[in-house]
């Protein structure tokens, strides 16, 4: 475990004002709500089984957005239900200076727009109610480069790329009339949430070279992603116990994202093909399905045995990922065949996409509505017997789950 600084509470001076309400017109209502998270919004998004579904603008102009986790807490806490949201708000490359005044000197315009408020040039986590489009606070973060936050009970998890760091809090909440603590925030609808830094795991001794951006949880570790930029990508696994470092797990290409459990196999993106793929317990990977190699794809969630998965045309830079055009394309995992792609009507690279609604753990598990929700954690977790191979493998041994090189 590492000593990191506690999170310190940030209100606004003033109230913020609350995003402009804008939905898409012409389109169609039903199918589960996917909340996306890009360089410049949080937005929602039917996912009508047409494909035109609404898109909605919930929040602008808070860095760039990662996540979209409920106050689960809340409910535990005896008090009552809440719609607020916790997002990540990213800082380090939402307002890049000297990109801006190149863009500027080469008549281009400026990146700077995918950010123009608080908390400004820090990482943070926001406290959102959607609903009222409205921001409530947020905690400055202890990370440097925060990539993904995923909510497991009342755990939030968020990966830390500059240092390879997952950085454990723990949520809680209470009524109007239980004291609150010093991280608290006020909600909507009364009460409080609070947020409390409780540990860190360390996935990797060269930080810089994994590029960690991601993870799932499942048999009592973290599946951390190790992207490894243009080497092939690697999950590592951590105890969550111990923090002890496990195998470490090839995926089928490089630059990959979005790791997700989905009937007890490994759901992930290839971006560099704008493709899904799947790692299967025997250490092998397939392609399931791909846009190409002029596309990236970024942002993963199963609903109802759905993926939803968001791609954009590959950037030359990373500055210009504030502007790229994406879409989100929904591959039905039963039948292996593409649905449907929906063009999004703002600019920004997807970072993340869930359904907070659908259940807590989408982002980094897959989900069902009705009555099939409450089977799908037994349905899609992995199972020990199936990944026992994986499991004993030690990091740097050879063979099937060995080292990477």
């Amino acid at each position: 475990m590492n000593a990191q600084k506690p999170l310190s509470k940030w209100t606004p001076a003033s109230p913020v004002e609350p995003t402009a309400p804008w939905t898409s017109a012409g389109c169609s209502a039903g199918g589960a709500t996917l909340f996306v998270s890009t360089h410049q919004a949080l937005l929602t998004l039917g996912a009508a089984a047409s494909g035109d579904g609404c898109v909605s603008r919930v929040s602008n102009s808070f860095g760039h957005y990662y996540g979209a986790a409920p106050v689960a807490a809340l409910q535990a806490a005896g008090a009552g239900s809440t719609r607020a949201l916790l997002v990540g708000s990213q800082g380090r490359l939402s307002r890049p200076r000297r990109a801006a005044r190149r863009s500027l000197a080469a008549g281009r315009p400026s990146p700077r727009n995918a950010s123009a408020a608080p908390p400004g040039l820090q990482d943070a986590l926001l406290l959102l109610d959607p609903e009222a489009r409205s921001v409530l606070g947020w905690w400055a973060l202890p990370t440097v480069y925060l990539h993904d936050s995923v909510l497991s009970g009342s755990d939030l998890f968020s990966v830390d790329t500059d240092s390879g760091r997952v950085l454990r809090f723990r949520v809680s909440a209470g009524t109007a009339a239980a004291p609150m603590p010093p991280s608290a925030l006020p909600l909507s609808e009364g009460g409080w949430a609070a947020v409390e830094h409780v540990r860190s795991y360390e996935s990797s001794g060269a930080p810089r070279a994994a590029h960690a951006n991601g993870l799932t949880l499942g048999l009592g570790r973290l599946w951390v992603m190790h992207n490894n930029l243009a080497s092939r990508s690697a999950v590592q696994l951590v105890d969550a116990a111990s923090g002890a470092l496990g195998a470490r797990l090839p995926l089928g290409g490089a630059n990959c994202h979005s790791p997700l459990f989905y009937r007890g196999r490994l759901l992930y993106l290839l971006s560099a093909s704008g493709g899904l793929g799947r790692l299967h317990p025997n250490g092998t990977s397939d392609t399931l399905w791909a846009a190409g190699a002029r596309y990236f794809s970024k942002g993963l969630a199963v609903v109802d045995d759905i993926a939803y998965l968001a791609v954009a045309l590959r950037q030359r830079a990373a500055v210009e990922r504030n502007f790229a055009a994406s879409e989100v394309a929904a591959f039905d995992l039963l039948r292996h065949v593409l649905l449907w792609r929906r063009p999004l009507p703002f600019p920004g690279l997807v970072n993340s996409l869930t359904a907070p609604r659908v259940g807590p753990g989408c982002s980094w598990r897959a989900c069902a509505t009705g009555a099939a929700g409450e089977a799908a954690e037994s349905l899609h977790a992995p199972r020990e017997a199936e990944w026992a191979a994986a499991l004993r493998a030690a990091p740097t041994q050879g063979g099937l789950f060995g080292a990477l090189g």
